[in-house]
């Protein structure tokens, strides 16, 4: 037997998959059946159609049966990692792109209402520990505004009658959907500079000073979804420290939440590349060397 017949005999044997049905169907169809065979719900041990899944998405993955059944192919379109973050609207031709004439392309309606739980006022009242404060509205990051989709393109950010792809949660690269048009469109993420993907989880390395990682200290930094964050150091923080910062990775399928932005903190030292190499105890090493031999003149100066 060839493989692509393998392949496709593994897709005729998920239950309730049907030959006409949609790569972006199907593969919603193999993922319920991945999750009720998962380990974690069968007391630790893998269901019957565990593996039989693994298999098939790997082939809707790849495109094969779409390719395979459309003489015209499948339609290519890179977009970015915050495209992907964000569930935007991507239209099919950036070249011949027309922005929505009442939002201007930015989804949002120019008509806004009050945030219903700070009344519009941009600040609400906080008690704790019998105090009472004035704290920013955590829903309208107090502007005092909410945002809803614009009433003519309903957050498409496009002119009506443009071939779009909208991203769903759970879209990843190499995965095929519809366009607005029904065409077959594998999506490719283009990926920032030092982000890498596992799964659902975002992986990111900083380079901290190293005063950072002995006295303490915050490190701020711009997280790969636009956001700012912020970790806090304690006095004495080992080089290669992992945090993992929930709900902050990639949407996961169905919009059931978020994955994961795991950081990575490493020392980073002041001058040559070369010297960035330098294992974090030769460092500090060589820097006590340098203190007690300090000590020691000023001991025979004094003497």
């Amino acid at each position: 037997m060839s493989g692509k017949h393998h392949e496709h005999s593994v897709m005729t044997r998920i239950p309730g998959y049907q030959e006409a049905m949609p790569d972006d169907v199907a593969m919603r169809l193999v993922r319920r059946h991945l999750a009720a065979h998962h380990p974690d719900r069968n007391n630790g041990e893998e269901g019957p159609l565990f593996q039989l899944c693994l298999e098939a998405m790997k082939y809707l993955r790849e495109g094969r049966k779409r390719e395979a059944g459309r003489p015209e192919g499948v339609a290519a379109l890179t977009v970015s990692l915050q495209d992907v973050l964000s569930l935007r609207c991507v239209p099919m031709d950036a070249s011949s792109f027309r922005a929505c004439s009442r939002c201007g392309g930015s989804g949002i309606d120019p008509v806004r209402d009050d945030c219903p739980h700070c009344e519009g006022e941009g600040r609400v009242m906080k008690t704790s520990h019998g105090r009472s404060m004035l704290v920013s509205c955590r829903h309208c990051r107090g502007t005092g505004e909410v945002t809803i989709p614009c009433a003519v393109c309903h957050g498409r950010h496009t002119a009506p009658g443009q071939d779009t792809v909208t991203l769903k949660a759970g879209t990843r690269d190499g995965d095929i959907i519809s366009s607005s048009s029904g065409r077959a469109v594998r999506i490719g993420v283009q990926m920032p500079p030092g982000v890498t993907v596992e799964d659902d989880d975002l992986f990111i390395t900083l380079r901290t000073p190293y005063a950072t990682f002995v006295r303490g200290g915050s490190v701020v930094f711009t997280a790969p979804d636009g956001e700012q964050g912020m970790l806090v150091l304690e006095k004495g923080t080992p080089d290669g420290l992992i945090r993992r910062l929930k709900r902050r990775g990639l949407p996961l399928y169905g919009g059931r939440g978020r994955g994961d932005l795991v950081v990575q903190l490493l020392v980073r030292i002041p001058g040559a590349e070369a010297s960035e190499s330098l294992e974090p105890l030769h460092f500090m090493k060589h820097a006590l060397d340098i203190a007690h031999i300090g000590k020691s003149k000023t001991r025979k100066l004094a003497g």
